[in-house]
């Protein structure tokens, strides 16, 4: 395994972690998850990621700690939510990167376990070139392919979600089951939340807000999620950022 966390290391050991190793910045979110998941769902599916992409790398994955909030206003209907504005999330990242800018790291990869920081976190690549000159910065920022991954890793173990299952539905519950174990997930067989699937649901979602058209908080619907098939989709998108790294920052594949 090649993850190096930087919360579990001394000063001496990250001054030996040199230029050839990987920063890995990543960001989750504290909001609402339904009646039936935790608000910190997103921090550890981004923590999890973290650690299953260190065991896919040749290199040293220098992990800061996980930002466990971001940009969540489309859930600030429920009680809870905490959201940060673009400037504070972009001035967090910012002092991250000066740390890892430090230790002589020179490539840094940005991910989230949170869909509402996707869009935001490519856009904040492309200005670090003004912004942190001496680091090559990317982001995954594709959320569409976050979330395809995950529902042809569900599919693949039995699950059927609805078009529009992104938030604490089938795949998401199934990831939580994964990750807490069933004592840390509330019942949800008869939680209900919005499955219409309208062509425009996103973009409403992120314009008014989601209580307005799920008032439960949740988009799809639970009933059926397996920590088996959450922990297939943990898997799949490790590789699935894993090969983005390879790709985006010529990264070494670990021997599997």
């Amino acid at each position: 395994m090649s993850l190096v966390e930087l919360e579990r290391i001394t000063w001496q050991q990250a001054e030996a972690i040199g230029a050839d190793a990987v920063g890995f910045v990543a960001i989750g979110a504290t909001e609402q998850h339904g009646p039936h998941l935790p608000m910190g769902t997103d921090t550890e599916i981004a923590r999890a990621l973290t650690r299953a992409v260190g065991a896919r790398v040749a290199v040293p994955l220098a992990a800061t700690p996980v930002i466990s909030c971001g940009l969540s206003d489309h859930h600030l209907g429920f009680p809870g939510t905490i959201s940060l504005s673009e400037e504070t999330v972009a001035g967090v990242l910012d002092a991250h990167l000066a740390g890892l800018a430090r230790m002589g790291v020179r490539r840094v990869a940005l991910v989230s376990g949170h869909g509402g920081n996707f869009a935001f976190l490519g856009r904040y690549a492309q200005r670090c070139g003004e912004r942190h000159p001496d680091l090559a910065v990317v982001a995954f920022d594709d959320l569409w392919a976050f979330l395809e991954a995950m529902t042809a890793a569900g599919r693949a173990h039995g699950l059927d979600p609805v078009a529009c299952d992104s938030h604490a539905g089938q795949l998401e519950t199934s990831v939580a089951l994964a990750i807490y174990g069933e004592q840390g997930v509330r019942p949800f067989d008869d939680v209900e939340g919005y499955t219409a699937s309208e062509p425009d649901w996103a973009e409403r979602m992120f314009r008014e807000g989601l209580r307005g058209f799920a008032a439960s908080g949740v988009l799809g619907r639970p009933a059926g999620a397996t920590a088996a098939a959450g922990r297939a989709m943990i898997e799949l998108l490790a590789e699935t950022v894993a090969d983005w790294l390879v790709a985006q920052l010529g990264v070494e594949r670990a021997a599997r």
